[in-house]
């Protein structure tokens, strides 16, 4: 496939993903659980959007407390380290999130 063609296909997947992230958004802020989680993955990432580790824990603790969500638990503990670290460097919103992301680890150890 000839570089202009990928160029090309590259800024179609482009536009197809800010599509699906505005619908993401939009759902998430009717606050569609599944949405919401999906819309912290996108922060976990910087997938269309710029990387915030705080919002994306943000995003995962809402979803984990209100429906119980196992994929945001999931995320969430996965993100104790990072999260760990900034407490560590005088964050005190990490901190807070630190503390949260105790209970969601040992409930994910025993799905």
């Amino acid at each position: 496939m000839p570089s202009g063609a990928l160029r090309g296909l590259a800024i179609d997947c482009q536009f197809r993903f800010t599509g699906l992230l505005a619908r993401i958004t939009l759902a998430a802020e009717r606050h569609y659980m599944d949405a919401i989680t999906d819309l912290g993955v996108c922060f976990r990432f910087g997938q269309g959007v710029q990387r915030d580790i705080l919002q994306a824990a943000e995003l995962f603790m809402q979803a984990a407390e209100e429906s119980g969500d196992v994929v945001a638990m999931g995320n969430l503990s996965d993100l104790k380290d990072e999260l760990q670290l900034m407490a560590e460097q005088g964050n005190a919103m990490a901190a807070a999130y630190v503390a949260h992301t105790e209970k969601y680890v040992s409930v994910i150890s025993h799905v």
